[in-house]
């Protein structure tokens, strides 16, 4: 009852954050699915959502996706992510907080989408009422900038000076391994470009 009484603002707030991460069109709908209870019990109609997108085959009506098969390995994980961000921003009270784990995605990303998907988990962080929300976010060092895109240092280089108290420096922290102990000066200065201010980073089109 829970779900079918959320299934417009899980939608709805799936359709938001996915934009983020996908150029099609993507979309939620409900569906009863009948499974039995236990092994051998009294089948019951379960709601559940299917996903519907657009194509280059079919770019101005999204069609359902009925198998794991029908999407790629990156559309995958942006629809996943999207989905369970719907589902803690719906069961989370307005005045309550919530969190977030994961690994950034940036590798499946085009420059234009590292800095949105950046900007919606950067805005998740900030959410979450008087308690706020908690983002943990793993991120690799590489050209992708994930990193300035989520800690908003482009779009304001104001926030540079709170990065010491946003970011968990494995580079300090942890044991290093064989690439750390020889490129350990390269690495240092591959996260100090990750970690200072060039809004001219942005591509055209990330500030939307």
């Amino acid at each position: 009852e829970r779900i079918v009484s959320e299934d417009s603002a899980v939608r709805e707030r799936f359709q938001e954050y996915v934009r983020h991460f996908l150029a099609e069109l993507c979309e939620l709908n409900l569906r009863y699915r009948k499974r039995p209870i236990g092994e051998s019990g009294q089948s019951v109609d379960f709601p559940g959502f299917d996903v519907l997108m657009t194509s280059g085959v079919f770019p101005d009506q999204p069609r359902p996706r009925e198998t794991r098969d029908d999407i790629s390995e990156s559309q995958k994980e942006f629809i996943d992510l999207a989905f369970r961000m719907a589902l803690v921003r719906t069961a989370a009270p307005p005045e309550g907080g919530a969190m977030l784990v994961l690994e950034t995605p940036e590798a499946s990303l085009d420059s234009l989408f590292t800095y949105r998907a950046g900007d919606l988990l950067r805005q998740f962080a900030e959410e979450g009422g008087e308690i706020g929300n908690v983002l943990i976010a793993s991120s690799n060092l590489n050209d992708a900038n994930m990193i300035p895109a989520l800690l908003g240092i482009d779009r304001d280089p104001g926030r540079v000076g709170d990065v010491s108290s946003r970011v968990m420096n494995l580079l300090d922290l942890a044991a290093p391994n064989a690439a750390l102990a020889l490129q350990r000066t390269a690495y240092r200065r591959q996260y100090a470009a990750a970690t200072s201010s060039k809004p001219d980073r942005i591509p055209p089109g990330g500030a939307e």
